[in-house]
């Protein structure tokens, strides 16, 4: 379930869908590095990001992202926390950075689970990444 809800994601983030990343995000949405902290707390704020990432995805030539789920595990019975690494690919090649580890928070809401927090242990390769660094 992790590893699917996690490809959606990307789908939903190389696609530049909206609606879609609006229904698998919580809000307030918390997003983290090892020094910073960012929280979206409305929908507004959420497409900013949003439409921040794609832009940056495709000023990469951004291909493909592989997130895979090397962990998940039930830290209640409405969460679930997921250990996942990422890779990025242009042109069909492997980026030259580093693959990176990453969390993320999913918790049961309205019936459907949703992301409520990511945290990323690299600094510069994820465009996600720059959003908690940077205003939008």
């Amino acid at each position: 379930m992790a590893q699917t809800f996690l490809d959606e994601n990307v789908e939903a983030l190389l696609s530049n869908d909206f609606e879609a990343i609006r229904r698998m995000c919580s809000l307030p949405f918390r997003l983290e590095t090892m020094d910073k902290k960012r929280i979206l707390r409305t929908t507004e704020g959420l497409k900013a990001a949003s439409t921040a990432c794609y832009e940056s995805l495709r000023s990469r030539n951004i291909s493909h992202i592989i997130r895979r789920c090397l962990e998940a595990a039930w830290c209640d019975p409405e969460t679930i926390c997921v250990l996942y690494e990422t890779r990025y690919v242009s042109g069909g090649r492997f980026l030259t950075y580093e693959p990176y580890l990453s969390l993320a928070t999913l918790r049961l809401e309205e019936g459907r689970w949703k992301l409520s927090s990511m945290q990323f242990a690299s600094d510069e390769a994820e465009p996600i990444i720059r959003l908690v660094n940077h205003e939008l």
